[in-house]
């Protein structure tokens, strides 16, 4: 429902005809947080991913183009991938035979080409329509609490963390502000991704088997983002009736 509810909102703004015209062409390059949350695919790895970003784009009157990337993190919440390797008390037996345990972690990276329609609101605000596409990776980043454990050598440790790549596309609906003395620079974006992501891992030692299948991952969320804009006419960017 709220997948649905957000193509309709973005392809009903991407026909709206703005109320006013843009003059000088400008590079914006940008700093970003964003909280997202997915599909079922997503939370078997994650219920909740922070994503720091940095951009650039150039505004060519009512156009942009972009690139972006973005790195990904969480806290696993998949089920326990080590569980046939715990000893009684819930622990492993290290190299030196101490017990200790394991951390595991979401990680990811995203790389998107942007095209998009920015739409005049008032003197120095404007919305911006963009479509992405690039490609999305993730895995689980694994690490041992105490001494080294013979399953997370270099090699063994391929069998369990789920490296995961694929093609990705991204829609954003962006309101960026440019201050007028361009101290204050800044946007705030609703956006909705969709991946279809392989396990490039040849044998996973958690499950005993191979990941052939493409999954779809989805998620959602809120970004927030600082700018720092060049204007290529050494003037401000105005807004004109």
């Amino acid at each position: 429902m709220s997948r649905s509810l957000f193509f309709c909102l973005f392809f009903i703004c991407a026909f709206s005809v703005g109320r006013a015209q843009t003059q000088g062409n400008t590079h914006l390059f940008d700093l970003s947080y964003s909280g997202a949350w997915g599909n079922g695919e997503v939370a078997q790895k994650s219920t909740y991913i922070n994503r720091i970003g940095v951009g650039y784009s150039y505004k060519l009157n009512k156009l942009t183009m972009g690139l972006q990337y973005y790195f990904l993190f969480g806290d696993y919440a998949g089920p326990d991938i080590f569980a046939a390797l715990r000893t009684s008390e819930g622990l492993f037996i290290a190299s030196d035979g101490s017990l200790t345990d394991v951390a595991v972690f979401f990680r990811g990276n995203g790389f998107y080409a942007s095209i998009g329609r920015a739409i005049p609101l008032k003197v120095n605000d404007f919305l911006g329509l963009n479509f992405c596409a690039g490609a999305l990776q993730n895995r689980l980043a694994i690490r041992s609490l105490g001494s080294t454990l013979p399953f997370l050598s270099s090699e063994s440790i391929k069998g369990y963390d789920q490296y995961s790549l694929g093609p990705s596309v991204k829609q954003e609906i962006r309101w960026t502000h440019l201050g007028p003395k361009k101290r204050i620079n800044f946007y705030l974006e609703l956006f909705a991704e969709e991946a279809l992501l392989k396990n490039l891992r040849k044998y996973n030692y958690f499950n005993g088997a191979a990941d052939e299948s493409w999954h779809f991952n989805f998620m959602f969320g809120i970004q927030a983002g600082w700018i720092i804009p060049v204007y290529a006419n050494n003037d401000e960017e105005e807004f004109i009736d």
